[in-house]
């Protein structure tokens, strides 16, 4: 847990363990409120947000869901019950994605997880604005329309959406072609173009800087993994080669999935 202050607002940080590929997840509070970001993947993680919500008196207004993955949103049940008059949102295109993938997503991990997964998914309500405006703070949604990161250009800080990793192991299931991947870099570019201050990474190392830097890393990263794919011949010699490149990072079980998916070993989405 980490604590970022601006002027007007703090952030909470909530990061996880490799169970939960590292995901994070952020509490903005101001005066006694706090609107969260993303709500964790397991019963775990998203019970330590409502022990901080509950020991520091702090009334949750709302929640935003920034991505349509079920480490972003599997956590809502249990935020939901504590939280009962939360409203939970995420675009349009978020919203659909988890309405189209949900079942099968929680067919698969309920498997994985036990009585970590939820047991009923909470649906967010679509958000047709392209930003977020609570108690008199603005977060535009930059980016894609289905890889949005939230940025609030007066504090210089960005709570970052699935483009954003940091000293961990990316996931590049989603994005397992070169084409794929240079469009990601692309993003990336944009992004980096935003003065920023604060960087909140998607997935990350609970000592992570929360900066910038983040936007170095996933490049490197991705640049690496492209000029890799070309020498390897399999899934064991794409994974040993970004562990050399990148070594003791977390996340292995992250890396060895996009090895199976990028070498082509393993069907996915």
């Amino acid at each position: 847990m980490k604590h970022i202050q601006t002027n007007n607002y703090t952030i909470t940080t909530f990061t996880s363990n490799d169970q939960s590929f590292l995901v994070t997840a952020s509490l903005i509070e101001k005066e006694g409120h706090a609107f969260l970001i993303n709500t964790g993947f397991t019963k775990s993680h998203a019970g330590e947000i409502v022990t901080y919500l509950k020991d520091n008196q702090l009334e949750l207004d709302g929640i935003f869901l920034i991505h349509g993955d079920p480490d972003y949103y599997f956590g809502a049940e249990v935020i939901k019950a504590a939280f009962p008059e939360a409203i939970i949102q995420a675009t349009k295109e978020t919203q659909e994605h988890i309405v189209q993938k949900v079942l099968g997503k929680l067919a698969v991990w309920s498997k994985q997880l036990g009585t970590e997964a939820p047991v009923n998914i909470v649906l967010p309500q679509a958000l047709e604005e392209k930003e977020l405006i609570w108690r008199g703070q603005r977060f535009e949604m930059v980016g894609d329309s289905h890889r949005i990161n939230l940025y609030d250009s007066k504090h210089q800080v960005l709570i970052g959406g699935i483009d954003t990793f940091d000293q961990a192991h990316v996931f590049l299931a989603d994005s397992k072609t070169a084409e794929e991947m240079t469009a990601w870099l692309t993003h990336l570019e944009k992004i980096a173009e935003l003065s920023i201050k604060h960087l909140i990474p998607s997935h990350s190392h609970p000592e992570s800087n929360f900066d910038k830097s983040a936007l170095v890393f996933t490049k490197n990263y991705l640049q690496k993994a492209i000029e890799v794919m070309e020498t390897s011949s399999s899934s064991n010699d794409f994974m040993t080669a970004m562990n050399q490149a990148f070594p003791n990072l977390p996340n292995q079980g992250v890396l060895g999935l996009s090895s199976k998916v990028v070498m082509l070993e393993m069907p996915w989405g």
